[in-house]
């Protein structure tokens, strides 16, 4: 090519360069600001120009959507929309399905300074939709009222989501439409991970009420974090505005590792006022950690979910929900799960779950009762703990309208009951369950203390300390068992008998731990200062070995019969061929008592109830001691 050729190439380069190419009609790049201008809902003029105009030429919402769709990378929109008196609300009247988002964005509320700025940005639907479909990874959606939806927000297989500040239900002005909640869910996600809804601050908070049904629904999706949120109330966090269904719902077999609250104040989310549970884990190996679950934002009155608080489930057996930490050891960790209409937690079809450190049936100072009707029900499952070896890990379970922890079904087995107080506070101040401390009707094998280091108090309930209907092989061994309206222990009848199991001769009952003979105590002797000898027998069946724990009371039960005020120690005996063995024990005791009580467990673990609570005696004359 000759030189005047090349040259006249490149003049025409040039020119076809700025004519394609010119500032007026460059496309938009990533990191592009869209900020929408109007209350409209048309589409983009020319989608994929990067200039976001309807065909009236302001910016929409939808025509900003389809601007940020068209170019890779991370986009934002804002919006800038002038007085549209009434209302103060921006109201964007969405009339058919917004694009999905299939590229990084960020949502930004509400509206931009000038004339009316900070007012809401209302995105409302005609309830047959969903509102925002979010289908990108690291996307923002901040500060909007997002309502009369199918669903506020859904989010499927994506990651790094984060959902802040906004109104997600029954928000918003009623001009010109009323405020009506989403139909479905507030939020779903499905098949996302590492979301989070909410924040640590007041001004991340979502509030998320109202809705038809679920106010967050998390299906098969891991490391989301909901911290910081309203849920089921109004936004004050004093009164009901209820989600149809739970408030939190997490299921599904891959959702694992999520998070309900955290350990600081600011993580904490209010559960409270829905319509069913407060939370919903029908998923393995997640933490709820530091909220108030059927309570107001003081922490001081009921706000109800009318159904459980929190509520663990499988829809079988095997394999059974597991692995969930309600509660944690750590400060601030502690769940306040009060005033709900039915159980505190229930667990159904549930093994290996973690109830750790949490207030059930108090006000959030567990100094005055809120009550649940029973504070925990074991309904299906085993090896759950409820309260663990851990120290710091027991919980406070009182003040609730019926029993304090109800283990109910022959599939409830193996479970285990620890460091709990249950009708008191740390301060020991009388704060009764209604009904009995635990109630066992059925449910066999399960632990109720077990050790000197991790005994519950179980004191000051109703009924009875701790009841057995049916149940079998469950040890009631250590713990501090006093000051109950009924006995300590009592193993019922096969007809519902209440009050003393008498002994029978040679033991082979069936029915609530087997009907356990209890010790029979003869004489209680000073003879040491500071040591107090018990000599007694036991009638049981023959040649077996029993461990019988000794106890001091300060008062007996109505019966006569003793309970477990303070624990002295244990003693290994074995019966003869003849059904009888009698044992002579000694302990040292540094406290007053007016009577001592014993229990007998056989190697199956039955717990018999107390024997009669038996004075000091010095030649067959009783007396108080006082040790000083």
């Amino acid at each position: 090519m000759s030189s005047r050729n090349i040259k006249t190439f490149l003049t025409a380069l040039l020119l076809v360069s700025v004519l394609f190419f010119s500032p007026s009609t460059i496309k938009q790049v990533s990191g592009a600001t869209f900020t929408v201008n109007s209350t409209g809902d048309t589409v983009d003029a020319n989608k994929g120009d990067g200039i976001c105009a309807a065909s009236d030429g302001t910016c929409t919402l939808r025509a900003a959507i389809e601007e940020a769709n068209a170019w890779a990378g991370a986009d934002t929109i804002t919006f800038r929309i002038a007085p549209d008196n009434p209302p103060i609300d921006r109201m964007i009247d969405v009339s058919f399905a917004l694009p999905i988002i299939q590229e990084q964005l960020t949502i930004q509320g509400p509206n931009l300074g000038g004339i009316g700025g900070g007012a809401n940005i209302v995105l409302d639907g005609d309830g047959t939709f969903i509102g925002l479909w979010i289908n990108a990874d690291n996307c923002i959606i901040r500060n909007l009222i997002i309502r009369n939806f199918l669903r506020g927000l859904n989010s499927t297989g994506t990651s790094g989501l984060l959902i802040v500040g906004n109104r997600i239900g029954e928000f918003g002005l009623s001009i010109p439409n009323p405020a009506e909640g989403n139909a479905k869910e507030g939020v779903y996600l499905s098949g996302v991970i590492g979301a989070v809804i909410g924040g640590d601050t007041a001004e991340d908070r979502n509030i998320i009420s109202g809705n038809g049904e679920y106010g967050i629904n998390v299906v098969n999706s891991a490391s989301v974090v909901i911290k910081g949120n309203y849920i089921g109330t109004n936004i004050d966090g004093t009164a009901a505005l209820s989600n149809g269904y739970s408030g939190i719902s997490i299921s599904g077999d891959e959702s694992t590792g999520n998070t309900i609250g955290g350990s600081t104040t600011g993580r904490r989310n209010i559960i409270s006022g829905n319509a069913g549970n407060g939370v919903f884990i029908a998923a393995n190996n997640n933490d709820v950690f530091g909220n108030y679950i059927g309570l107001d934002a003081s922490g001081t009155l009921a706000l109800p979910n009318e159904k459980d608080g929190i509520y663990i489930y499988s829809t079988t057996e095997s394999p059974a929900t597991t692995g969930n930490n309600i509660g944690g050891t750590i400060p601030g960790q502690s769940n306040v799960i009060s005033g709900n209409t039915d159980s505190g937690i229930r667990l159904v079809n549930a093994n290996a779950n973690f109830i750790k450190n949490n207030i059930i049936g108090l006000n959030a100072a567990a100094n005055a009762a809120v009550p649940n009707h029973n504070g925990i029900v074991i309904a299906k499952g085993s090896e759950n703990e409820i309260g663990t070896y851990a120290v710091g890990s027991g919980n406070i379970i009182s003040g609730n309208q019926y029993d304090g922890i109800y283990l109910i079904n022959l599939a409830v087995t193996d479970n285990a009951i620890r460091r709990n107080l249950i009708g008191t506070n740390l301060s020991g101040s009388i704060l009764p369950n209604g009904g009995s401390g635990i109630s066992i009707e059925y449910a066999s094998e399960n632990e109720i203390g077990g050790g000197t280091d991790f005994f519950n108090i179980i004191a000051n309930n109703g009924s009875n300390g701790v009841d057995i209907y049916m149940g079998s092989s469950n040890a009631i061994t250590y713990n501090r068992i006093f000051n109950n309206g009924a006995m300590g222990i009592d193993l019922l009848g096969g007809s519902w008998e209440t009050g003393v199991t008498l002994n029978d001769l040679n033991d082979e009952d069936v029915g609530s731990n087997h009907l356990q003979n209890f010790p029979v105590l003869t004489r209680v002797s000073i003879l040491t200062p500071g040591q107090v000898t018990i000599e007694g027998y036991l009638n049981s069946t023959a040649n077996r070995l029993y461990i019988l724990h000794f106890y001091a009371n300060s008062l007996k039960d109505p019966t006569g019969h003793g309970e477990g005020e303070f624990y002295l120690g244990s003693k290994g005996v074995t019966t003869n061929s003849e059904f009888y063995v009698s044992f002579t024990a000694t302990f040292t005791i540094s406290s007053p008592f007016e009577c001592i009580a014993a229990t007998a467990t056989d190697p199956y673990y039955d717990t018999s109830e107390f024997s009669s609570c038996v004075s000091f005696m010095n030649n067959q004359i009783f007396l108080p001691l006082i040790v000083k």
